[in-house]
Protein backbone atom coordinates (compact mmCIF):
# COMPACT_ATOMS: atom_id res chain seq x y z
CA UNK A 1 0.00 0.00 0.00
CA UNK A 2 1.33 3.46 -0.95
CA UNK A 3 0.22 6.63 0.82
CA UNK A 4 -0.42 9.54 -1.50
CA UNK A 5 -0.56 13.00 -0.05
CA UNK A 6 -3.04 15.33 -1.76
CA UNK A 7 -3.36 19.07 -1.27
CA UNK A 8 -6.68 20.67 -2.12
CA UNK A 9 -6.82 24.38 -2.96
CA UNK A 10 -8.24 26.51 -0.13
CA UNK A 11 -10.80 29.17 -1.05
CA UNK A 12 -9.98 32.73 -0.07
CA UNK A 13 -11.11 33.65 3.41
CA UNK A 14 -11.47 30.06 4.64
CA UNK A 15 -9.29 28.22 7.10
CA UNK A 16 -6.69 25.88 5.66
CA UNK A 17 -7.48 22.21 5.82
CA UNK A 18 -4.91 19.69 7.00
CA UNK A 19 -3.18 17.35 4.55
CA UNK A 20 -5.14 14.20 3.90
CA UNK A 21 -3.65 10.85 3.18
CA UNK A 22 -5.50 8.64 0.73
CA UNK A 23 -4.67 4.97 0.24
CA UNK A 24 -3.64 4.06 -3.26
CA UNK A 25 -3.01 0.53 -4.40
CA UNK A 26 0.06 -0.03 -6.48
CA UNK A 27 -0.99 -2.20 -9.45
CA UNK A 28 2.37 -3.90 -9.81
CA UNK A 29 2.70 -4.81 -6.13
CA UNK A 30 0.35 -7.77 -6.34
CA UNK A 31 2.08 -8.96 -9.47
CA UNK A 32 5.49 -8.92 -7.79
CA UNK A 33 4.15 -10.89 -4.85
CA UNK A 34 2.63 -13.40 -7.23
CA UNK A 35 6.04 -13.95 -8.80
CA UNK A 36 7.47 -14.68 -5.38
CA UNK A 37 4.64 -16.85 -4.10
CA UNK A 38 3.96 -18.78 -7.31
CA UNK A 39 0.43 -19.99 -7.84
CA UNK A 40 -1.06 -18.57 -4.63
CA UNK A 41 -2.42 -15.14 -5.67
CA UNK A 42 -4.73 -14.94 -2.65
CA UNK A 43 -1.76 -15.07 -0.28
CA UNK A 44 0.27 -12.71 -2.42
CA UNK A 45 -2.44 -10.07 -2.64
CA UNK A 46 -3.45 -10.35 0.99
CA UNK A 47 0.16 -9.69 1.91
CA UNK A 48 0.00 -6.43 -0.05
CA UNK A 49 -3.43 -5.48 1.31
CA UNK A 50 -5.23 -5.98 -2.00
CA UNK A 51 -8.00 -8.32 -2.95
CA UNK A 52 -6.94 -11.26 -5.17
CA UNK A 53 -7.67 -10.87 -8.87
CA UNK A 54 -10.71 -12.60 -10.24
CA UNK A 55 -9.68 -15.55 -12.38
CA UNK A 56 -11.99 -17.14 -14.86
CA UNK A 57 -12.92 -20.78 -14.22
CA UNK A 58 -11.33 -21.93 -17.49
CA UNK A 59 -8.04 -20.29 -16.44
CA UNK A 60 -8.07 -22.21 -13.16
CA UNK A 61 -8.55 -25.47 -15.03
CA UNK A 62 -5.78 -24.70 -17.49
CA UNK A 63 -3.33 -24.04 -14.67
CA UNK A 64 -4.19 -27.33 -12.99
CA UNK A 65 -3.97 -29.25 -16.24
CA UNK A 66 -0.58 -27.79 -17.14
CA UNK A 67 1.05 -29.85 -14.36
CA UNK A 68 0.13 -33.43 -15.21
CA UNK A 69 0.68 -36.32 -12.88
CA UNK A 70 3.72 -38.57 -13.31
CA UNK A 71 2.91 -42.30 -13.22
CA UNK A 72 4.47 -44.14 -10.30
CA UNK A 73 6.42 -46.48 -12.58
CA UNK A 74 8.71 -43.61 -13.58
CA UNK A 75 9.77 -43.07 -9.96
CA UNK A 76 10.66 -46.75 -9.77
CA UNK A 77 12.45 -46.53 -13.12
CA UNK A 78 14.76 -43.67 -12.17
CA UNK A 79 15.45 -45.26 -8.78
CA UNK A 80 16.51 -48.56 -10.35
CA UNK A 81 18.58 -46.92 -13.11
CA UNK A 82 20.42 -44.72 -10.62
CA UNK A 83 20.99 -47.78 -8.42
CA UNK A 84 22.30 -49.79 -11.38
CA UNK A 85 24.56 -47.01 -12.68
CA UNK A 86 26.28 -46.33 -9.36
CA UNK A 87 26.56 -50.02 -8.50
CA UNK A 88 28.13 -50.75 -11.86
CA UNK A 89 30.59 -47.90 -11.45
CA UNK A 90 31.78 -49.35 -8.13
CA UNK A 91 31.95 -52.83 -9.63
CA UNK A 92 34.30 -51.80 -12.44
CA UNK A 93 36.63 -50.24 -9.89
CA UNK A 94 36.89 -53.76 -8.52
CA UNK A 95 37.72 -55.09 -11.98
CA UNK A 96 40.30 -52.37 -12.63
CA UNK A 97 42.03 -52.89 -9.29
CA UNK A 98 42.51 -56.59 -10.08
CA UNK A 99 43.24 -56.50 -13.80
CA UNK A 100 45.23 -53.25 -13.91
CA UNK A 101 47.42 -51.41 -11.44
CA UNK A 102 45.46 -50.44 -8.36
CA UNK A 103 45.60 -46.69 -8.98
CA UNK A 104 43.84 -47.18 -12.33
CA UNK A 105 40.67 -48.05 -10.41
CA UNK A 106 39.89 -44.33 -10.20
CA UNK A 107 39.55 -44.26 -14.00
CA UNK A 108 36.06 -45.65 -13.45
CA UNK A 109 34.93 -42.22 -12.22
CA UNK A 110 36.18 -40.52 -15.38
CA UNK A 111 34.59 -43.14 -17.61
CA UNK A 112 31.27 -42.80 -15.79
CA UNK A 113 31.24 -39.01 -16.04
CA UNK A 114 32.18 -39.15 -19.72
CA UNK A 115 29.41 -41.63 -20.50
CA UNK A 116 26.70 -39.85 -18.51
CA UNK A 117 27.54 -36.51 -20.12
CA UNK A 118 27.56 -38.08 -23.56
CA UNK A 119 24.12 -39.57 -22.92
CA UNK A 120 22.70 -36.24 -21.76
CA UNK A 121 24.08 -34.50 -24.87
CA UNK A 122 22.47 -37.17 -27.03
CA UNK A 123 19.04 -36.44 -25.54
CA UNK A 124 19.38 -32.69 -26.02
CA UNK A 125 20.80 -33.10 -29.51
CA UNK A 126 17.82 -35.11 -30.79
CA UNK A 127 14.67 -33.47 -29.40
CA UNK A 128 12.39 -35.04 -32.01
CA UNK A 129 13.44 -38.59 -31.15
CA UNK A 130 13.38 -38.02 -27.39
CA UNK A 131 10.06 -36.18 -27.24
CA UNK A 132 7.83 -36.32 -24.17
CA UNK A 133 5.41 -38.80 -25.74
CA UNK A 134 8.26 -41.25 -26.42
CA UNK A 135 9.77 -41.27 -22.93
CA UNK A 136 8.60 -44.77 -22.03
CA UNK A 137 9.65 -46.38 -25.30
CA UNK A 138 13.08 -44.77 -25.43
CA UNK A 139 13.70 -45.44 -21.76
CA UNK A 140 12.98 -49.15 -22.16
CA UNK A 141 15.15 -49.37 -25.25
CA UNK A 142 18.15 -47.64 -23.72
CA UNK A 143 17.74 -49.51 -20.41
CA UNK A 144 18.02 -52.75 -22.38
CA UNK A 145 21.13 -51.48 -24.15
CA UNK A 146 22.55 -50.47 -20.78
CA UNK A 147 22.12 -54.04 -19.60
CA UNK A 148 23.66 -55.58 -22.72
CA UNK A 149 26.58 -53.14 -22.96
CA UNK A 150 27.44 -53.40 -19.26
CA UNK A 151 27.67 -57.19 -19.44
CA UNK A 152 29.45 -57.07 -22.81
CA UNK A 153 32.09 -54.60 -21.63
CA UNK A 154 32.74 -56.74 -18.56
CA UNK A 155 33.16 -59.92 -20.65
CA UNK A 156 35.53 -58.23 -23.11
CA UNK A 157 37.63 -56.75 -20.32
CA UNK A 158 37.96 -60.05 -18.46
CA UNK A 159 38.71 -62.11 -21.58
CA UNK A 160 41.47 -59.86 -22.96
CA UNK A 161 44.34 -61.62 -21.09
CA UNK A 162 43.09 -64.98 -22.37
CA UNK A 163 43.07 -64.11 -26.07
CA UNK A 164 45.88 -61.55 -26.35
CA UNK A 165 49.59 -62.24 -26.16
CA UNK A 166 51.34 -61.30 -22.92
CA UNK A 167 53.31 -58.39 -24.40
CA UNK A 168 50.14 -56.79 -25.80
CA UNK A 169 47.95 -57.24 -22.75
CA UNK A 170 48.53 -53.74 -21.24
CA UNK A 171 47.62 -52.02 -24.52
CA UNK A 172 44.62 -54.28 -25.06
CA UNK A 173 43.32 -53.64 -21.55
CA UNK A 174 43.72 -49.88 -22.01
CA UNK A 175 41.64 -50.07 -25.19
CA UNK A 176 39.10 -52.35 -23.54
CA UNK A 177 38.43 -49.78 -20.81
CA UNK A 178 36.92 -47.52 -23.47
CA UNK A 179 34.12 -50.07 -23.85
CA UNK A 180 32.89 -49.11 -20.37
CA UNK A 181 31.81 -45.70 -21.69
CA UNK A 182 28.93 -47.34 -23.60
CA UNK A 183 26.82 -48.51 -20.61
CA UNK A 184 27.17 -45.17 -18.85
CA UNK A 185 26.06 -43.43 -22.05
CA UNK A 186 22.90 -45.53 -22.12
CA UNK A 187 22.29 -44.84 -18.44
CA UNK A 188 22.79 -41.12 -19.03
CA UNK A 189 20.15 -41.18 -21.76
CA UNK A 190 17.65 -42.91 -19.46
CA UNK A 191 18.13 -40.58 -16.50
CA UNK A 192 18.16 -37.42 -18.64
CA UNK A 193 14.95 -38.52 -20.34
CA UNK A 194 13.10 -38.87 -17.07
CA UNK A 195 14.45 -35.68 -15.51
CA UNK A 196 13.92 -33.38 -18.51
CA UNK A 197 10.99 -34.79 -20.51
CA UNK A 198 8.50 -35.44 -17.72
CA UNK A 199 6.45 -32.72 -15.94
CA UNK A 200 8.07 -31.10 -12.93
CA UNK A 201 6.59 -32.40 -9.67
CA UNK A 202 8.39 -30.52 -6.95
CA UNK A 203 11.64 -32.46 -7.10
CA UNK A 204 10.23 -35.88 -6.14
CA UNK A 205 11.61 -37.47 -9.30
CA UNK A 206 15.05 -36.07 -8.58
CA UNK A 207 14.74 -37.28 -5.00
CA UNK A 208 14.10 -40.80 -6.28
CA UNK A 209 17.20 -40.46 -8.46
CA UNK A 210 19.39 -39.43 -5.51
CA UNK A 211 17.92 -42.14 -3.29
CA UNK A 212 18.62 -44.82 -5.89
CA UNK A 213 22.21 -43.63 -6.30
CA UNK A 214 22.77 -43.62 -2.53
CA UNK A 215 21.29 -47.09 -2.09
CA UNK A 216 23.42 -48.34 -5.00
CA UNK A 217 26.62 -47.03 -3.45
CA UNK A 218 25.93 -48.74 -0.14
CA UNK A 219 24.01 -51.75 -1.37
CA UNK A 220 26.70 -53.04 -3.73
CA UNK A 221 29.01 -53.48 -0.73
CA UNK A 222 26.61 -55.97 0.83
CA UNK A 223 25.83 -57.56 -2.53
CA UNK A 224 29.51 -58.40 -3.03
CA UNK A 225 29.52 -60.15 0.34
CA UNK A 226 26.98 -62.63 -1.05
CA UNK A 227 27.81 -63.03 -4.75
CA UNK A 228 30.83 -62.47 -6.99
CA UNK A 229 31.28 -59.32 -9.16
CA UNK A 230 30.39 -61.11 -12.39
CA UNK A 231 27.06 -62.37 -11.00
CA UNK A 232 26.41 -58.92 -9.55
CA UNK A 233 26.94 -57.37 -13.00
CA UNK A 234 24.45 -59.81 -14.52
CA UNK A 235 21.84 -59.04 -11.87
CA UNK A 236 22.35 -55.30 -12.30
CA UNK A 237 21.77 -55.62 -16.02
CA UNK A 238 18.70 -57.78 -15.46
CA UNK A 239 17.21 -55.22 -13.06
CA UNK A 240 17.78 -52.35 -15.51
CA UNK A 241 16.14 -54.22 -18.38
CA UNK A 242 13.36 -55.42 -16.08
CA UNK A 243 12.38 -51.91 -15.00
CA UNK A 244 12.41 -50.91 -18.66
CA UNK A 245 9.86 -53.66 -19.32
CA UNK A 246 7.73 -52.38 -16.43
CA UNK A 247 7.71 -48.89 -17.94
CA UNK A 248 6.81 -49.98 -21.47
CA UNK A 249 4.67 -53.08 -20.85
CA UNK A 250 1.41 -51.21 -21.56
CA UNK A 251 2.78 -49.54 -24.68
CA UNK A 252 1.85 -50.40 -28.24
CA UNK A 253 5.52 -50.72 -29.17
CA UNK A 254 5.78 -54.51 -29.19
CA UNK A 255 9.42 -54.42 -30.21
CA UNK A 256 10.51 -52.53 -27.08
CA UNK A 257 8.39 -54.76 -24.86
CA UNK A 258 9.93 -57.91 -26.30
CA UNK A 259 13.48 -56.53 -26.22
CA UNK A 260 13.39 -55.45 -22.58
CA UNK A 261 11.61 -58.61 -21.47
CA UNK A 262 13.99 -60.93 -23.32
CA UNK A 263 17.10 -59.15 -22.04
CA UNK A 264 15.87 -59.14 -18.44
CA UNK A 265 14.93 -62.81 -18.53
CA UNK A 266 18.16 -63.89 -20.24
CA UNK A 267 20.45 -62.04 -17.84
CA UNK A 268 18.49 -63.25 -14.80
CA UNK A 269 18.86 -66.86 -15.94
CA UNK A 270 22.57 -66.34 -16.66
CA UNK A 271 23.12 -64.81 -13.22
CA UNK A 272 21.31 -67.70 -11.54
CA UNK A 273 23.32 -70.31 -13.44
CA UNK A 274 26.61 -68.51 -12.83
CA UNK A 275 25.95 -68.20 -9.13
Amino acid sequence: MVLRLTVEPTPAGSRSRPLQSEPEYEPSLCGRNNELLGSYPAIACSASGQSPPNRAPHQEGSVLQSVSKIPGRYYLAIFVLAFATLSYQILITRFFSVMLHYHFAFAAISLAMLGLTRGAMQVYGKPARYAAERVGIEFARHASWFALSSVGAMIVFLCVPLVVSAENVPLALALATIAFVAPFTEGGVCITLLLTRLPYRGGWLYAADLLGAAVGCLGVIFILLVIDPVSATLWIGASAAGVGWIVVRTSDDVRSVRLSGAVALTLAVAATVHF
